[in-house]
């Protein structure tokens, strides 16, 4: 019984684990695409 507790709470542990890495590469892209926005403002604006 234990043993099967601590095996989903890797489970869980794993799979939320790679979902918050997905959601890390997710917001490292859309902090590039705002800093080449503001980089294109910058050049483009004046």
């Amino acid at each position: 019984m234990r043993r099967r507790k601590t095996q989903s709470f890797e489970y869980l542990k794993n799979k939320w684990g790679s979902s918050n890495k997905r959601a890390v590469e997710v917001v490292q892209r859309t902090m590039d695409n705002i800093e080449k926005l503001f980089t294109f403002l910058k050049i483009y604006g004046h």
